[in-house]
């Protein structure tokens, strides 16, 4: 754990460190902007139901017209209770979704599988062409992700399983479409190495996460 609280502390005390600097510093010297995003989701389907909720939140700082040096947060929670016959509890079969059999509350029991995945990151925005209305941008840099996973059969024990990615490169690009003079809408898109496991390995590989975020920026000076 000791590494976790190292590396969320080195974010909090460097977000609030790196601000204050800026807003103290003279307006000539950088602009700063901060960009937060959310959404969230519910889907229904025979026997299963779905949610999904993210938010991130980030803050950049001028290093001069072109490149922008950033620090970032990620937050995602995703959940879903699936229903099972208690026929098939010990092989732990799915219930058929297009043909239900669950004609009673004591028929089935349930699954809850949650999932909380936390980004902490930083990195540098090169910004492609300076527009009065549009500003192309790519991205580099570093983020680390945190995983925790819990598993619940009814009103049983809750098991919890968590992991962590080592430091890894995070690369990106999108589009920031001014309003007016103080209000941006961003438009991104971010790849990072993520963790997967799926039938038939032995233990978990890396693969590239993708995600897609449209968010509200707002300059500050």
């Amino acid at each position: 754990m000791k590494p976790i609280k190292l590396i969320r502390t080195w974010f909090n005390v460097s977000l609030l460190a790196v601000t204050w600097i800026f807003i103290l510093a003279e307006p000539a010297l950088a602009a700063i902007t901060v960009t937060g995003s959310i959404s969230t989701s519910t889907t229904n389907v025979p026997l299963q139901i779905t949610t999904m909720q993210y938010g991130s939140a980030g803050i950049d700082l001028d290093l001069g017209q072109y490149i922008r040096f950033g620090l970032n947060y990620g937050l995602q929670v995703s959940s879903s209770a699936i229903y099972q016959p208690v026929e098939n509890i010990s092989s732990a079969a799915l219930a058929d979704s297009a043909n239900p059999t669950c004609p009673t509350v004591g028929s089935c029991f349930a699954v809850i599988n949650k999932s909380v995945v936390t980004e902490r990151g930083f990195g540098f925005t090169l910004i492609l062409w300076a527009g009065d209305v549009v500003m192309p941008y790519i991205t580099v840099g570093g983020v680390v992700k945190k995983y925790t996973f819990s598993t619940q059969v009814n009103d049983g024990l809750i098991e919890e399983r968590q992991g962590q990615t080592p430091p890894s490169v995070s690369l990106g690009a999108g589009l920031v479409l001014k309003l007016n003079r103080d209000f941006s809408l961003k438009l991104n898109i971010q790849a990072s190495p993520g963790v997967t496991m799926r039938p038939g390995d032995d233990k978990p590989r890396m693969m590239w996460d993708k995600k897609n975020t449209v968010g509200i920026t707002y300059q500050l000076k």
